[in-house]
Formats: C-alpha cells, structure tokens, sequence
C-alpha cells in the first residue's frame, strides 16, 4: 500500500498559544519590570552621589570664604610688606579655591541658577571689589591702624558677608530639601517595581506550569498530529507537504544507489463535467476511487500524493529504466478501465499522466528536485493537449516526445504580447452581506490568431517555462490598471487583484517595474491587490523582501487558493499578506453540516485572529453564499456571481454597480 494515513483533521493547539502568548507577555512584562527597579537602584545611588558632591563643593565655599575673612583681618597685623605679600598670596588661594569649588558645584545634574545662588554670586562680587577698592589700599599703608582698618571693614563688609552665608546656608537647605524629595519618589518607585515583579514571577511561574500541562498533552498528540498535517483528510493520502519532505530524500538515496527516481504528475480528465453533473459528493467519491487505484498500482514503498483538487503526483524510487515508470501508468490505466457506479451512474474515470525520470547526481541541490517535477508537469500538460487519456514521457534529450505542437505554440506566445493578443478577463469580487461589487480579479486570456481564445492552462506551463511569464504578467497589469482606473471614477473603492508568479518574484527589479506600471497608468497603489500562491511565500527571503516593499508602497498582497500548498500556519503571522483566499475546494464542501465547513472556518477564524481579510473562491450557489456569511466570511467570488467576462462587459458591470449604489444614497432635502 502506498503512503497514505488517517484522515482525521488535524486539532489546532489554541490554547497552546494562548497561554504561550501571556506567558511571553508575562515575561516581557518581569523583565521590564526588573530593568525599572535596576534604574531606580542607579537613580538612588546617583542622587546620594551628587547630594555628598553638592554638599562638598559647598562646605569648600564656605570654607574658603571664611578663610578669606580670616585672612582680611590679618592684613592690618602685618609688620612689614613681605609679611602683607604672603597673607594677600593666602586671600588669592582661598579666592582660587571658592571659584573652583563654586565651578564643581554648578556643574552638577539639578543645581541651576536659582535666586539664592546668584545672591550669593553678587555678595561674593561686592565683597572682592570693596576689599581692592576701600581695604586694600588701606592695608598696604604698614604698618596700619588696625581699629581704624576693622572699623572700616565692618563697616563695608558685614552686609555683603551675612548676605552671602545665608544664601549658602539656604542653598545648603533647599538642595537637601530636593535630594529627600527625590529620593522619596525613587524608594516608591523601587518598591512598586520590587512589587511587581515579584507578582509577575509568581503569575508567570503558574502560567508556566499551566503550559507545561498543555505542553505534555500536545506532545502526547504530537505523533498523530504529525501524521495527520501531512494527510489528505479526502482520500488519506499525502499531501503537499510530505511531498516536499520525500522528494529530497529520494534524491538523496537516488545519489547513492544510482538508480533512478519517476516523478509523476497525474489530472483527472473532465473532472469539472463529473462535478457539475454528480455535484461535489460524486465528485468526492471519484477522488477516493481513483486514490485508491493509485495505491494498488504502486509498491508500498512508492509514495502517493493528492496535490489538490483533481491533480495528484507520485514518487517511484529505485528504478533501472523509464519502462518501468511506463508500465506503472499503463497499469493505473488498466485499474480505470472498469466504469465507476456513483450515486447510480456510471462514470468513466480517466486520466492524463506525465512522467519524468531522473538519476540525481551527487551533491544534487532543491533545483534539480523542482527541475524534474517541472517536467513531469510539462509532461503531464502535453498529455492532457493530446486528449488521449494517456502519458506522456519527458525525453532524455531535454523535451516532450513527438509533441511538434508544443514547439509551434511556444513560439507563438512569444509573439504574443508585442502582437497585443494578451486580454484581461475579469471576475466581479462581490460583498456577501450587501451584495455590492468591491473588486474584481483581472484574469489572464491569450486571443490566438488561429486557434482562439486559449485557457490559461494550456499556455500559462509554456510561459513558466520559456521565461515568458513576466511579460504576460505585466501585460495583464497594465491592462486592469488603466482599466479599472477609468472604471473607478464611478465606484471610486473599485480594486483589483492581480496575479503574480513566483517567477516573477525572482526579478530583483520587480517592484520597481510594478510600481512604473502604476504611475504610468495613474492607477492608486492602494487599490491594487497581487495574488500570490503559497509556494511564492516559501520560495526565500528575496521574494519576501520584494513582497514587504510592495506592502510599504501601499499595495496589498493576498494568499491565493490558501490551505493547498506549503505555508506554515504558525509562519504565517511574519509574512507580508493581507487577504487570504479560500480555496474553493473547501467552498465546495459547504453542505450545511460541521463536517463540510471545518475547514472553511478554520480559514476565516484563522484570517480574524491575524486580522486579515478572507475572500471565499468558487461560490456556485446561494446556500453556499449563506453559510459563507454566518461563518464570518465577508467577500467572495465564483460563478454563483458572474463568469469571469472581457473588459467591456466588466465596465457595463461597473457602471451599473455604481449607478445602483449612488440610486441607494439618501436624496438631500430641498
């Protein structure tokens, strides 16, 4: 039996991250909290520090200017002018002192120019410039009359000196008056830090062990789980995702055995008919039967994976040829033959198959892993355009057998563009509550000169392929831009989403190449949406980078076909998206019952918890519409609405829109 598990969905750990989240926000919280209570400590130490600084810097200048008052009353006890020298060199050092003292002072954090300091100042200034004018020259008559020169110096002095201790006295009051006020706050501060943080260590340490119970429960489940988020809940086979976990390391044990790997990429043929006729429950019961045909055709070895949708692929390892790979399709064709009764009627299932075979040389990296599932796509396309029901093998010599068609219609599309055969279709995107048009997709469509319209999915391979695909894509951007731009003159919220391959992400001028698109044609930034596939998102950090740069510009990006490829939810909140588009094979499965809007749900809750909008794809009925609503879902689109049309039934659509809309509006009164 080939690879394939349970089809039990996979249980989402919300609480998980609900207790992850507040335990990190608990965290963040304690450590914000510790680094507060660390600066309050330095707080308090430095306003004991400059408090002890202050109140050194003052006692200096009051003591050097008693020193200087000392030191004036000495001048009169002078008995010659050598002994008048040396107490008039002790008054200019203690002078020197009170400056410099006076200077440390100033300088430190909280001291200013307030009233008391500059009364100080001016007493101190008084005092200099009365002693050089009226005392000492009074002095340095010796010897002098020292009742006649301490008279005198009272007389002119006293006022200046009391002026002067009672401002020191008041600045000694006011700065210690500040420094306990101050350190008041901080001990407060401190103690509400202390406090919090240990309430936070304790509610974060209860908040862990509750994590680790959850913890210990989710990795009792992690196994099942496991296998489960690799599974396809419909037929129980692999999905995407172990795909690209089992392709690397069949390469890997292709490099060693030296045997070679098939890739094969397999379609359901009229798959859409089946639907249309059976509805989505004979459609689900096609699938299963045709997975399990795939099982039965492969060794259990072999792994089996159902992509999405009607498309499936399979890894056959260990093979000498590419006969053997040849003799698996035939056998899967031969398990189809038999008609399949579903809900009464029998249907024959059929399918086209492409096959690429490669031996992986040593030291072989992820491009030649995505080299050969390339070829087995292109492979599988020149199956599904011969309409045969068949396969088709990708040569050894590097192309499609017997495929002359591919050739010619290759170098077709390379004139297609400068010939202007590539068109804008477009799909109204619609308001589920309202039913108003809010955007519309631009949809690629290539007029061919002799064959006609041609589906994107007989051309868009090609394009990938040869390179093409950027100027078809830029193509189709210029057209919806200077399209839409004249169309929102009418309904001015008009937006428009275009797709973007994730060869086009690879271009390192890609975004200034769109936002010239946009200037050029006058169309806002902000009402453009690029739609991007979930393997663009995972492709490195250079398609990332580009997508942040188109977000800064104001453009919006959206998930296309969202919940079929390889995104990681848990990534998913890093990423530069802002819409995610529901794949409409979930849309399908909306039946009015839980089990067919699980999925669907999980989407539309999954967009509200990032606080990104949801766009349902693939709405064909109004029931469909109404449930869509009641789960949360606000737009879609899909054939319930409209088909996608060319741009001059898009702008009859528009105008009518608007004309509705503005018909809505309340008349003013006269």
């Amino acid at each position: 039996m080939a690879l394939g598990v349970s089809r039990n969905r996979p249980v989402a750990g919300y609480l998980t991250a609900v207790v992850t989240l507040l335990c990190a926000v608990l965290i963040v919280l304690g450590v914000m909290a510790v680094e507060q209570v660390g600066r309050t400590q330095d707080r308090l130490e430095e306003i004991y520090r400059n408090n002890h600084l202050a109140g050194q810097a003052l006692n200096a200048v009051s003591l050097g200017y008693e020193q200087v008052l000392y030191d004036v009353d000495n001048l009169v006890l002078a008995d010659d002018q050598e002994g008048l020298d040396q107490v008039l060199s002790r008054i200019a050092a203690a002078n020197a002192r009170i400056d410099a003292s006076w200077k440390d002072f100033a300088a430190l954090p909280g001291t200013k120019l307030d009233t008391d300091r500059t009364i100080f100042a001016n007493a101190l200034y008084e005092y200099r410039a009365v002693f050089k004018r009226e005392l000492l020259p009074v002095a340095s008559d010796v010897p002098s009359d020292a009742n006649t020169f301490l008279e005198l110096r009272e007389y002119l002095t006293a006022p200046l000196t009391h002026t002067a201790q009672a401002a020191l006295n008041r600045l000694r009051a006011s700065i210690d008056a500040d420094s306990e006020a101050e350190m008041l706050a901080a001990r407060h501060s401190y103690a509400r830090s202390r406090d919090l943080t240990v309430a936070l260590t304790m509610l974060a340490v209860l908040m862990a062990l509750t994590l680790l119970g959850v913890t210990v429960r989710g990795l009792l489940a992690l196994r099942r789980s496991r296998t489960l988020n690799r599974t396809d809940p419909l037929t129980g086979l692999a999905n995407r995702l172990m795909l690209a976990e089992v392709l690397p390391q069949a390469a890997d044990r292709s490099a060693e055995s030296g045997r070679e790997v098939a890739v094969m990429l397999l379609d359901l043929d009229a798959f859409k008919q089946i639907n249309d006729t059976l509805g989505h429950v004979g459609g689900d019961h096609v699938l299963q039967h045709f997975a399990d045909v795939l099982r039965e055709s492969v060794r259990s070895s072999d792994t089996v994976v159902r992509l999405g949708g009607d498309e499936f692929a399979m890894i056959i390892e260990g093979l000498e040829s590419a006969t053997e790979a040849v003799v698996i399709a035939e056998r899967i064709r031969a398990g189809l033959t038999p008609p399949l009764v579903v809900l009464g009627t029998a249907v024959q299932v059929r399918t086209s198959i492409g096959i690429a075979v490669h031996a992986f040389p040593q030291g072989s990296d992820s491009t030649a892993e995505r080299e050969v599932l390339h070829q087995a796509d292109l492979a599988m396309y020149a199956s599904k355009r011969a309409g045969t029901h068949s396969w088709q093998l990708f040569a050894d010599g590097g192309g499609l057998e017997a495929d002359e068609q591919l050739v010619e219609l290759r170098e077709d599309l390379r004139r297609a563009v400068a010939d202007e055969q590539i068109e804008a279709y477009y799909q109204p995107i619609m308001d589920l509550n309202s039913g108003d048009l809010v955007g519309l997709e631009a949809l690629i469509r290539w007029r061919h000169p002799t064959r006609g319209m041609l589906s994107p999915g007989l051309f868009i391979p090609i394009a990938e392929e040869t390179g093409l695909i950027h100027g078809l894509g830029m193509s189709v951007l210029e057209q919806a831009c200077r399209q839409v731009r004249e169309w929102r003159e009418r309904v001015p919220a008009l937006s428009v989403s275009v797709n973007v391959s994730p060869r086009q992400l690879e271009r390192p001028h890609l975004v200034e190449e769109i936002l010239e698109v946009a200037a050029r044609t006058g169309y806002p930034p902000t009402g453009l949406v690029l739609e991007v596939t979930e393997t663009a998102l995972v492709k490195g950090s250079a398609a990332l980078r580009q997508l942040q740069e188109l977000r800064d510009a104001g453009i919006r990006i959206a998930v296309d076909d969202f919940g079929t490829g390889y995104s990681s939810i848990s990534y998913l909140n890093q990423l530069p998206v802002d819409i995610l588009k529901l794949d409409q094979s979930f849309v399908a499965k909306l039946n009015g019952q839980p089990e067919g809007s699980a999925v669907a749900e999980a989407v539309i809750r999954l967009g509200q918890a990032l606080h990104l909008d949801t766009i349902a794809e693939g709405i064909e009925t109004q029931g469909q519409v109404n449930e869509l609503t009641l789960l949360g879902c606000r737009r879609g689109q899909g054939y319930h609405f409209a088909r996608p049309m060319p741009a001059t039934e898009a702008r009859d659509l528009v105008l009518h829109s608007g004309t509705r809309a503005a018909s809505t509006q309340p008349q003013a009164k006269s």
